[in-house]
């Protein structure tokens, strides 16, 4: 290699030190980290209230659609019961899993039984409203 090209500051690139990563590489490396903790937040077993609570609020979602495909009021009823049981059950469940975050997952168990009876529960006081306003037009 020509002289003038070995001195010349086009190929001179400093020497890194050992053991650093570049910027790029060590913020990827980071994000990483913090997927691989998400993983291991996840492997802790979940609370068993908020899967109570989820299952229950499903149960009612689906005791809840067979009364209006049946124009029925007693598996609303039974369907009310449980989706109030799966609000209180998930409350409960999330409550203790915020009491022990290092011990138990299925807070998103338990949020979305809370949103899911919450739903269902005005839809289902909403329709018994409806149903009872037209009972009175027909007496």
């Amino acid at each position: 290699m020509p002289a003038e090209l070995e001195n010349s500051k086009i190929l001179q690139i400093p020497p890194r030190p050992a053991g650093k990563l570049p910027q790029k590489i060590s913020r990827k490396q980071n994000s990483l980290n913090k997927k691989l903790l998400a993983i291991a937040d996840d492997a802790k077993p979940t609370h068993k209230l908020a899967k109570i609570g989820f299952l229950l609020s499903l149960g009612g979602i689906l005791t809840s659609l067979i009364s209006v495909l049946l124009s029925s009021a007693a598996p609303l009823l039974l369907g009310v019961i449980l989706i109030i049981a799966g609000l209180i059950t998930s409350i409960k469940g999330l409550a203790k899993i915020k009491q022990a975050p290092n011990e138990y997952g299925g807070k998103g168990f338990a949020i979305t039984g809370i949103l899911l009876s919450g739903l269902i529960l005005l839809t289902s006081i909403a329709f018994i409203l409806y149903v009872l306003s037209f009972a009175g037009a027909f007496v």
